[in-house]
């Protein structure tokens, strides 16, 4: 088992993860894009929340993804 976790696992492993959380970036930003449409079309409010939430929910996930992002890299570069 301790031999799973060499250094090309590592790497295979980190850049699967890279492209999950791009992936879940790109569907955080087809939901939030179908939700204005839906506001747009329906004035009916899509969620309890105030608009400004949508805004500082897109930010802390972008600030996030770039902390794990960066994390990635540093264990892609073997300085683990």
């Amino acid at each position: 088992m301790i031999g799973f976790f060499n250094e090309h696992n590592l790497y295979v492993i980190a850049t699967v993860i890279q492209w999950v959380i791009v992936f879940l970036i790109f569907l955080f930003g087809l939901v939030t894009s179908y939700r204005g449409y839906l506001q747009l079309q329906h004035p009916i409010p899509v969620t309890s929340a105030p608009p400004e939430v949508a805004y500082f929910e897109m930010i802390g996930i972008t600030i996030l993804a770039v902390l794990v992002a960066l994390a990635l890299q540093y264990i892609k570069k073997g300085s683990l």
